[in-house]
């Protein structure tokens, strides 16, 4: 985790030496680790990472992470946290996409029920996704773009009376339509599934 407070950042950074500073795993980030009688204490053990850098204009910024996995580097901690960001846009990417950004519920077991039908829906999504679209370039869109640009497209689905073929009619001139039917096509028999490119 990230320790908040400007202060506190500040006089550790001023308590460790010059030279004791690192180039970090991200470009133009520095890393120390503070002295033991300086470094913050917490009933469990935990490790303090200090991270200096400056912006375009010079300006100069510090902070310091807090880790329990107190056999890592410094190194390893920094690009541990740094990798949080991909998590981070994935979680926002489901919450746009699902439209459960704003959605506030006052009742526990309503929250909760909340959380398991996103995980259900992005799990679902995400098995779609890889499983119909994995081998073309929509199965590397995010759950937010899967949904409103795929998912959303307009399309005519016709079966016949004993519902053993069906043909999928897709916008020809749609972005994705052409990926959704080479899926289509991939995951299904010609005989029983078929998707056609026209004009709806």
């Amino acid at each position: 985790m990230k320790g908040y407070g400007g202060g506190r950042a500040g006089k550790l950074a001023r308590s460790v030496a010059e030279d004791a500073w690192h180039e970090g795993p991200t470009t133009g980030q520095l890393l120390a680790i503070p002295t033991q009688e300086e470094a913050p204490r917490y009933s469990r053990q935990t490790k303090t990472v200090l991270r200096r850098w400056k912006d375009a204009k010079g300006k100069l910024y510090t902070d310091y992470l807090l880790s329990t996995l107190t056999d890592l580097t410094a190194d390893q901690i920094a690009k541990l946290y740094d990798e949080r960001a991909g998590m981070e846009s994935g979680i926002k990417g489901d919450k746009r996409g699902l439209g459960i950004e704003n959605r506030r519920k006052k009742s526990f077991f309503a929250q909760e029920a909340l959380v398991l039908l996103a995980q259900l829906s992005h799990n679902l999504l995400a098995y779609f996704k890889e499983w119909l679209l994995g081998a073309t370039d929509a199965g590397k869109l995010g759950m937010e773009r899967l949904l409103r640009e795929v998912l959303a497209m307009p399309a005519e689905a016709r079966t016949t009376r004993r519902g053993t073929k069906l043909s999928l009619k897709v916008p020809e001139l749609h972005p994705w339509a052409e990926a959704l039917a080479w899926g289509v096509g991939a995951r299904f028999p010609p005989s029983r599934w078929r998707a056609i490119l026209r004009k709806i």
